[in-house]
């Protein structure tokens, strides 16, 4: 509780560079500075902060942004800095605050008279006087100490009763400063060639400036990093029409926790492959900071590092400092939660025992390439278990034998959707066997105590009868069903794919057009062929065949109660829909037109439940929520169990309606198929 009371001459030994532990000073200002125009530039607030005798200018970090934004941080505010370091950018000392608490809310006026603390004490101290204590800093302040001389320019002083003090005007951020000469023929020397004739850090240069993980940010240009190398992929190829390219990633983990992935192309490949090895740890220098791309990793970093030519990489000593970085990290899910909370693709990290090991399958692709897979199941204390399909050479290189029942855990293993839902390995995946780990350790005692004894459900089997499976049963619960007039109200599909249930008529079948298109009469290729003179030709097959076949493609209007909306639907739909295959309907509308157009119009009016996957895809510069089908079921097929699940998912979702009410319900549903019970 702040006693009205600040700590005086904070400002002054902050400014100095002497020690100063956890001071209570007031916000006399704060002010947005704009962020410039480029993708992953985060805003940053200035703050005028006092201690009753002094002032002085300070950036918040923009990880604490949103205490701004919430109005925590505001104008008169008490506040204390628990975490902290004063940098000269540009000849001037910024503080730079890492961690901060609002002790007092806004005051009515400012505490004291301050005056600006550059004024009082003279200008920026020298670089030996602003040194840092013999303590060193924390490890977050520690990564801002070089970050701050690269901070964006700092706006003229606000207009809240005092004058900060003035500053040159600067280049805006990442910009080379303009220079003047007389001589007509002078030019600039470039910024890549000074970097190339600096030359390589030692050891000791590097280790002494180390920063954090979690502090890199797109604007640093210096910058070390100490970490652990956890996994390095396989070197990839790629060709396009820009050439031929090579690239490899691997993922670093430092002594505070800090993950970010680093991949290098081409060059980089042949110069920092061979060097870096996992489970060893580096110094690191030298990068392009970009957004990372979340599709293609589990690591929680809003960045990723991209090796360049200035790019250092230096065998770290061995010494008791590197023990103190974990060979791997991890953040796991739960099995039973794989199918309510994470989207198909997402990378995840589980752990379980190995309940079964398959043996390997060689498979071909449908591109023709030769596969090599193998399938775990994989059981965990939610007394679920969920199959997990390994690839290459984690499928043949099995680090465990097929006898036993190990703990394993994978580290960015994907959710598939592939005949319910499940798990499989990409080239990024890491496999840990019985890792030394609280949660391996819980996991063995479970088993071997009573998790061995029970029978585990397999989580593809729970998503077949729900939305995620296209297959089995069509058994839903209340929370998946949606009216029509939800898709729009509650933005479906707009930010993220979303499944979910619709029951409604089935109004209009687009048919003026083609309902259909040629396919590849191949089983399982589907793809679309062309007319030529010998026959019709596939290209993913690269085969001519004289006939082809149809398969349709359809555009169909349903609607309900609340409204209505346009759904596509595909092959087995169509069948279901129409009761006849493309090849037959297309033969009718050659040779029957009007038993075609009958054949059409008998389809609608008929009430459907509809598996629906909603999500935006952008046509001619136009982004629309798509809405397709991937199963449809006449309603009246619909069997018991599936009208006695509504009812239970009334009573066990807490909804108003008593058992009694529920189950008379169901009686009517029964013995008339009422649309009430949805």
């Amino acid at each position: 509780m702040f006693n009205g009371q600040l700590s005086t001459g904070a400002i002054a030994a902050i400014y100095r560079g002497e020690p100063c532990h956890a001071p209570l000073l007031q916000v006399l200002d704060v002010k947005k500075i704009q962020a410039q125009a480029q993708p992953g530039t985060a805003d940053r607030y200035r703050l005028i902060l006092s201690d009753g005798v002094h002032y002085q200018q300070a950036m918040l970090a923009s990880q604490l942004n949103g205490l701004v934004k919430d109005e925590i941080i505001a104008n008169k505010c008490v506040v204390r800095l628990n975490e902290f370091i004063c940098n000269t950018v540009h000849s001037r000392r910024i503080v730079i605050v890492l961690q901060i608490e609002m002790v007092n809310g806004s005051l009515p006026q400012n505490v004291g008279n301050p005056t600006n603390v550059e004024t009082a004490i003279g200008g920026a101290p020298t670089a030996q006087a602003a040194q840092p204590p013999a303590q060193p800093p924390s490890a977050a302040a520690a990564g801002y100490q070089q970050a701050a001389s690269h901070s964006p320019v700092l706006p003229p002083a606000p207009s809240s009763g005092f004058q900060a003090p003035r500053q040159q005007q600067q280049p805006p951020f990442g910009q080379p400063q303009a220079r003047t000469s007389t001589n007509p023929t002078y030019q600039p020397r470039p910024q890549q060639q000074m970097q190339q004739q600096q030359p390589a850090p030692s050891i000791g240069e590097m280790a002494s400036s180390v920063f954090p993980i979690k502090s890199l940010n797109p604007y640093q240009n210096r910058w070390t990093i100490k970490a652990r190398v956890t996994s390095k992929s396989d070197i990839k190829t790629w060709t396009n029409a820009k050439g031929d390219g090579r690239l490899f990633s691997v993922d670093l983990l430092d002594a505070q926790g800090g993950e970010i992935r680093a991949t290098g192309f081409n060059d980089a490949v042949d110069k920092f492959y061979q060097l870096l090895e996992v489970n060893r740890v580096y110094y690191i220098s030298g990068g392009a900071i970009k957004g990372a791309n979340k599709k293609f990793s589990s690591i929680k970093n809003d960045y990723e590092l991209t090796f360049e030519a200035r790019t250092q990489i230096q065998l770290a000593p061995d010494s008791a400092t590197n023990a103190d970085i974990p060979t791997m990290q991890f953040s796991f899910s739960a099995i039973d939660a794989i199918a309510g909370q994470h989207q198909k693709d997402d990378l995840v990290d589980v752990i379980g025992i190995v309940i079964e090991t398959g043996s390997v399958q060689n498979i071909q692709s449908r591109a023709g390439k030769d596969l090599v897979k193998r399938s775990v199941q994989l059981v965990d204390m939610s007394a679920r278990s969920v199959e997990v399909t390994l690839w290459g050479q984690q499928a043949e290189q099995l680090p465990w034998s097929e006898a036993d029942k190990p703990v394993v855990a994978f580290k960015g293993a994907k959710v598939s959707e592939f005949k319910g839902r499940g798990l499989t390995t990409v080239s990024s995946t890491h496999i840990a066997v019985n890792p030394d780990l609280r949660e391996a350790h819980a996991l063995r005692g479970w088993f071997d105590s009573q998790g061995g004894h029970v029978s585990a459900q397999p989580l593809s089997s729970m998503a077949q009868g729900g939305i995620d499976g296209e297959g089995g049963g069509f058994i839903s619960s209340i929370q998946e069903r949606k009216t029509f007039s939800q898709i729009k109200d509650e933005n479906l599909g707009r930010d993220k794919q979303d499944n979910f249930v619709l029951r409604g008529l089935i109004t209009q079948i687009r048919h003026e057009g083609t309902m259909w298109y040629t396919a590849c009469p191949t089983k399982g290729c589907n793809k679309k062929v062309t007319q030529e003179a010998t026959g019709w030709h596939c290209v993913k097959c690269n085969k001519t065949y004289p006939q082809c076949e149809e398969r349709y493609v359809l555009s169909l209007a349903a609607a309900d109660h609340t409204g209505s909306s346009w759904l596509s639907a595909f092959n087995d739909q169509g069948i279901v829909l129409l009761g006849k295959t493309a090849s037959e309907l297309a033969r009718l509308k050659e040779s029957q037109p009007g038993e075609f157009d009958a054949s059409v119009q008998r389809a609608t009016f008929r009430q459907y439940k509809f598996k629906v996957k909603a999500r935006t895809e952008t046509w001619q510069d136009e982004a629309r929520v798509k809405c397709r089908s991937v199963i449809l079921v006449d309603w009246m097929a619909c069997d018991f169990m599936d009208d006695l699940n509504v009812v239970v998912s009334f009573v066990v979702v807490g909804a108003a309606v008593d058992a009694r009410a529920a189950f008379l319900r169901l009686s009517r549903s029964i013995l008339s198929k009422s649309p009430s019970i949805c």
